[in-house]
C-alpha cells in the first residue's frame, strides 16, 4: 500500500512538472507564431470531467468514479517549396476520484509528418511519428467508442511508431530515371513486448521516362522484419514490369520475376512471382484500381473504388496483405483522427493539408480526435488480412453524416506464435464492426453529434468472443473563436465469454486556443 501511495505521488509530481514546463512554453506562444507566413504555431490548454458509473477493467468490481483530465498541447506546421511539416503533440495529465483501478497519470498523443526535397537535388526526405493508445488484445476489454482510454488499463497500452524514408532520383540521359529508397519504421509498445518490432525496406528501381502509351521498368527489393521477440523474417525479389496506357485514363500494369522469403518457414523458399494490375480513372473525382499478385509466401489482391461528388465521397475496397507488426484494425485505424484522415483520402491527397482539415472537422464536430472510433489488436508477427471496407461521407448545408462497415480477417502466418498475443491463442481473429456518425449544426457555433458502434471480435472457439455497443451524444458550443465546451452522455455494454461491461458516462470537456 505503502508503494502505491509513493508511486501515485511520484507520478502526480512529474504530472505537475511537465505541466508547469507546457504553461511556460505557452507564455512564448504568441513569439512563436511569427515566425513567417509559411509557417503556424499554436497552443492549447483544455480540461476534461468524466464521471462514470464503472472505471474498472474487472467484472467483479463496479469502479464509480470520476477522472479529471487536464489536455495541453503544441501544434506547428510549415509549408515552403522544399520543407512540409505538422506536428501536433498532446499530454492527458489525469487526476482519478474514487477510482479503484488507477489509469497512467501522464499519457502522450503524438501526430508529426514531415518531407524534405530540396529542389534541383532529386533527394526526398520522408517522416513520420505517433503516440496513442491500441488495445492490446482483441479479446480483452474494449473501451467505448467516442471515449478516450483513461481508465481501464489492463487491456490498453501506449503505442509509439516512427517512420523515415529517404530516397534519391535521377535520370540517366534521355532513356531513364533510377531511383533508390529506403524505409525504416519502429513500433514499441510501453510495458509490453507485443508489437514491438523494426522494419528495414531498400528498392532500388530503373524505369523509362514517361512519354508514350508503353513503359518499363527494372526494380530489385530486400525487406527485413525483426520483432523484439521473435525470428527476423526476411523477403528478396527481383521484378520486371511493363506498364501501357492505351488513353488518359486506363493503365494496365504486368510484372514478372523471382522472389525468395522466410516468412512463412523457418527456411527460405523461393520461386517466381507475377502480378496483373489495372487503374482506372475516368475523371479527377473517380478511380478503380484493381492488383492481384503471386508472390513466393502466397496470393495477396486489392481492389478499390473511390468516388467524390460536391457534398459526399465514399470508398469501397476488399484486400488481401501481409500485414506488419503493430497494431491492427477492423478498419486499417482506430481513432476518430485516424478514420477521418483516412475517409478524407480521395477529398484532400496532400497529406499535410489533410491533418488540418481534419483537425478542423474534429474541432467542429466536438470529438477528442484520440478517442476510440474502432477496436482492435497489437501483434509482434506479420499476419495474413482479409479486408473489406466500405466508408462514406455526406454533407448539407447543417448536417454531416459518415459511416464505415469493415470485416478483417487476420490469420496467423508462418510458425506458431509464442506468449499471450491473440494470434498465438487463435490462428485467426476475425474484427467485425459498423460506425455510424451524425452532426447537427443549429448555428455556427453549436452543433449536435450522435455516434453509434457495434463491433463483434472472434477467434477459433466461443472462449475468444467479444462483442461491443456504444453510443455517444455530444453537444458542442463555440463560446468565441478561441473557446469551445462540449457536454457528451455515453452508454457502452461489452459481452465477452470471459467478462461482461456495461458503462454510463457523463462528459463535459473545455478547450482554449492561444
Amino acid at each position: 500500500m505503502r508503494r502505491r501511495v509513493e508511486t501515485t505521488v511520484q507520478e502526480g509530481a512529474q504530472a505537475f512538472q511537465t505541466l508547469i514546463l507546457l504553461l511556460g512554453a505557452f507564455g512564448t506562444a504568441s513569439a512563436w507564431a511569427q515566425v513567417g507566413p509559411a509557417s503556424a504555431f499554436q497552443a492549447r490548454m483544455g480540461g476534461t470531467l468524466q464521471i462514470s458509473d464503472n472505471l474498472s477493467s474487472r467484472q467483479e468490481v463496479q469502479d464509480r468514479g470520476a477522472l479529471l483530465v487536464l489536455t495541453p498541447g503544441l501544434s506547428y506546421s510549415r509549408r515552403t517549396a522544399s520543407v512540409q511539416a505538422s506536428v501536433d503533440y498532446g499530454l492527458s495529465l489525469v487526476a482519478p476520484w474514487r477510482v479503484v483501478e488507477q489509469p497512467d497519470a501522464v499519457q502522450h498523443q503524438l501526430n508529426a509528418r514531415a518531407r524534405f526535397s530540396p529542389q534541383g537535388t532529386g533527394l526526398l526526405l520522408d517522416g513520420g511519428a505517433s503516440i496513442g493508445r491500441q488495445s492490446l488484445s482483441a479479446f480483452g476489454l474494449q473501451r467505448p467508442v467516442g471515449g478516450s482510454a483513461f481508465g481501464g488499463t489492463e487491456n490498453q497500452r501506449e503505442v509509439y511508431a516512427l517512420n523515415f524514408s529517404p530516397s534519391w532520383q535521377t535520370r540517366i540521359g534521355s532513356l531513364a530515371n533510377f531511383s533508390v529508397s529506403h524505409r525504416s519504421a519502429l513500433t514499441n509498445t510501453k510495458d509490453s513486448l507485443v508489437g514491438d518490432a523494426t522494419t528495414q525496406e531498400t528498392t532500388v528501381s530503373l524505369g523509362s521516362i514517361s512519354r508514350g502509351a508503353l513503359g518499363w521498368g527494372l526494380r530489385g527489393a530486400r525487406s527485413a522484419i525483426k520483432p523484439k521477440a521473435g525470428l527476423r523474417g526476411l523477403t528478396e525479389s527481383a521484378v520486371v514490369y511493363v506498364s501501357w496506357s492505351p488513353d488518359a485514363d486506363w493503365q494496365i500494369n504486368a510484372n514478372a520475376g523471382q522472389e525468395r522469403s522466410n516468412l512463412r518457414q523457418q527456411g527460405r523458399e523461393s520461386g517466381p512471382s507475377h502480378g496483373l494490375g489495372l487503374t482506372w480513372t475516368p475523371s479527377p473525382r473517380t478511380q478503380l484500381q484493381a492488383q492481384y499478385d503471386d508472390r513466393a509466401f502466397g496470393r495477396t489482391h486489392r481492389l478499390s473504388f473511390n468516388h467524390r461528388m460536391p457534398r459526399a465521397n465514399f470508398s469501397l475496397s476488399e484486400s488481401r496483405t501481409l500485414s506488419e507488426p503493430g497494431a491492427l484494425g477492423g478498419i486499417g485505424a482506430r481513432t476518430h483522427y485516424e478514420l477521418l484522415f483516412a475517409q478524407l483520402a480521395t477529398v484532400e491527397p496532400d497529406p499535410l493539408r489533410r491533418d488540418q482539415l481534419v483537425r478542423q472537422q474534429l474541432l467542429a464536430l466536438g470529438l477528442d480526435p484520440n478517442g476510440i472510433a474502432t477496436n482492435g489488436l497489437i501483434t509482434s508477427r506479420p499476419a495474413l488480412t482479409r479486408q473489406q471496407v466500405l466508408t462514406g461521407a455526406w454533407n448539407t448545408p447543417r448536417s454531416t453524416w459518415s459511416m464505415a462497415l469493415s470485416r478483417s480477417d487476420s490469420r496467423r502466418f508462418g510458425t506458431a506464435l509464442q506468449g499471450f498475443e491473440d494470434l498465438a491463442q487463435s490462428s485467426r481473429v476475425l474484427l467485425t464492426s459498423a460506425n455510424l456518425s451524425a452532426a447537427y449544426r443549429f448555428s455556427s457555433r453549436s452543433s449536435l453529434n450522435l455516434t453509434l458502434q457495434v463491433q463483434r471480435n472472434e477467434g477459433d472457439t466461443d472462449a475468444l468472443r467479444n462483442d461491443v455497443q456504444s453510443g455517444v451524444l455530444t453537444w458542442t458550443m463555440s463560446l468565441d473563436r478561441r473557446q469551445q465546451f462540449n457536454a457528451s452522455l455515453r452508454h457502452s455494454e461489452s459481452d465477452a465469454a470471459q467478462r461482461s461491461f456495461s458503462e454510463n458516462a457523463l462528459v463535459m470537456g473545455y478547450q482554449y486556443q492561444f
